[in-house]
C-alpha cells in the first residue's frame, strides 16, 4: 500500500557562511532519512556570504531578500505544504527580515515550526515598543518551536500562545576515528581553538592565558587557532598581540579547516578550549565535535553549553573573560594524564549516546510527524 508523503518547506540559512545554524541546516538538506520520509523543498534564507557580512546592511542583501520572497510565494502558490520549517534570526534586522517571510506563511495559513539556533528574542522583546511586542506575539502565535536545550526555552517564555516547545540538541557526523591518521606531537601539550575568530568567542582570553603560562615558566605547550577572523582589524590585533608578547613560537594560526583537515587537528590535540562570551552563542557545535574525539573541554556558561559540558566531568566551565582561570585549568590538564583519560572516556560515551546525526534525524522526524498530525 502506498503511503502519501507529507510536504515540508524548509526556509533556512545554508552555507556559506559557515556557522552553527548553517551547518545543521546543511545536514538537514543532505539527510537521506528526512528526504525519504518527507517531500522536502528548500529555500536558502541567508543574505550573507561571509561571516563579517552578517548583521550589516547592503543593497545586494535587499535584492537577495526580494528573491527569497519571490521563491517563497512561488512555492506556496504551487504546492500544499503540511509544515514549514523556519530558522528565524533572534533579534534586530535579522528578525525583522525573517519575520516578513513568516507573515507570508501566516497569510497562507501554514503550520510553522521555528528552529531557534540563536538566542536573544527575550531581550529583543523586552527592549521593543508596545507595537513591536504585539508584532512579536503575532509571529509566534500558534507556532511550534525547537530549542537546542532546556536552558534555552526561557528565551521564548514571553510568548504564551506557542503551541509546543521541543528540545532537539545539535549533532555532528559520527566518524570512524581509526581512519584518521594521528601525528600527535608528544613534545608539546597541544591546545586547540576551532571556531570563527571573534573576540567574544574567547580568542583574546586564550592569548592572555598563553602569555601568563609563558610568564610563569610553562613553555611546553602550543595553541592552535583554526577558523576565519571576524575582521581584518581583529586579525591585526591578534598578530600584533602575538608579536609584542613574544608568543610566536607558542601560537599558530592555521586558517579555516574543514572536513579531513579539521578532523586531523582535533585528533592531534590534547584539549579543546572555547572560553566564549559571544552574545548569540547557543549550543557551541564545536564542543560536541571535540567530545567525539574525547578531548577535555574548557569553556564558559553561555547559551546551552552548560547542558552539554558538565563541569568537572566533561571538562571545566570557567568564568567569562578569565585568562587566569583558563590558565589554571590548562595547567591542571597538562599535568594530570589520568584526569584527561577519564574525561576522554566520558566524552566519547556522551557523544555516542546524545549527539550523533542518526539521533538528531530521528528526533526531527518524530517532531515533524507530531506537529503535522497535531
Amino acid at each position: 500500500m502506498y503511503l502519501k508523503k507529507n510536504n515540508i518547506l524548509f526556509i533556512m540559512q545554508l552555507p556559506p557562511p559557515i556557522h552553527g545554524a548553517s551547518v545543521m541546516n546543511g545536514y538537514i538538506k543532505k539527510s537521506h532519512n528526512i528526504n525519504n520520509q518527507f517531500n522536502c523543498t528548500f529555500i536558502n534564507l541567508s543574505t550573507s556570504k561571509k561571516i563579517n557580512q552578517i548583521g550589516r546592511f547592503s543593497f545586494m542583501k535587499i535584492i537577495l531578500f526580494i528573491n527569497i520572497v519571490i521563491k517563497t510565494l512561488y512555492q506556496l502558490s504551487i504546492k500544499k505544504f503540511d509544515l514549514v520549517f523556519v530558522t528565524i534570526s533572534p533579534s534586530g534586522i535579522g528578525f525583522i527580515k525573517d519575520s516578513l517571510i513568516v507573515v507570508l506563511l501566516k497569510i497562507f495559513r501554514k503550520k510553522i515550526i521555528f528552529n531557534l539556533h540563536g538566542k536573544g528574542i527575550k531581550k529583543f522583546y523586552k527592549d521593543s515598543s508596545y507595537l513591536a511586542k504585539k508584532y512579536c506575539h503575532f509571529i509566534f502565535n500558534k507556532s511550534f518551536t525547537i530549542h537546542l536545550s532546556k536552558n534555552l526555552i526561557k528565551d521564548t517564555n514571553d510568548f504564551k500562545n506557542i503551541s509546543e516547545n521541543f528540545i532537539i540538541p545539535n549533532a555532528v557526523e559520527k566518524l570512524d576515528l581509526k581512519d584518521i591518521e594521528v601525528n600527535k606531537n608528544k613534545e608539546y601539550f597541544q591546545i586547540l581553538f576551532l571556531s570563527n575568530l571573534i573576540e567574544s568567542k574567547g580568542v583574546t582570553t586564550i592569548l592572555e592565558a598563553a602569555k601568563i603560562l609563558v610568564d610563569e615558566g610553562n613553555t611546553n605547550f602550543r595553541v592552535k587557532f583554526a577558523g576565519n577572523f571576524e575582521s581584518d582589524e581583529y586579525q591585526k590585533f591578534f598578530n600584533d598581540y602575538v608579536q609584542k608578547n613574544s608568543l610566536k613560537q607558542y601560537i599558530k594560526y592555521l586558517g579555516p579547516k574543514y572536513n579531513n583537515e579539521k578532523n586531523q587537528i582535533f585528533m592531534e590535540s590534547d584539549i579543546f578550549v572555547f572560553p566564549t562570551y559571544y552574545a548569540n552563542e547557543t549550543f557551541g557545535l564545536v564542543n560536541i565535535e571535540a567530545m567525539q574525539f574525547g578531548l577535555p573541554i574548557v569553556t564558559c556558561d553561555e547559551g546551552a553549553i552548560s547542558d552539554i559540558v558538565n563541569n568537572n566531568i566533561n571538562g571545566f566551565i570557567i568564568k567569562k573573560k578569565s585568562p587566569h582561570e583558563l590558565k589554571n585549568k590548562i595547567k591542571l590538564l597538562m599535568t594530570d594524564g589520568s584526569l584527561r583519560k577519564k574525561i576522554e572516556i566520558k566524552n566519547k560515551q556522551d557523544f555516542n549516546n546524545k549527539y550523533t546525526l542518526d539521533i538528531y534525524e530521528k528526533n526531527l522526524i518524530s517532531c515533524f510527524n507530531k506537529v503535522i498530525n497535531s
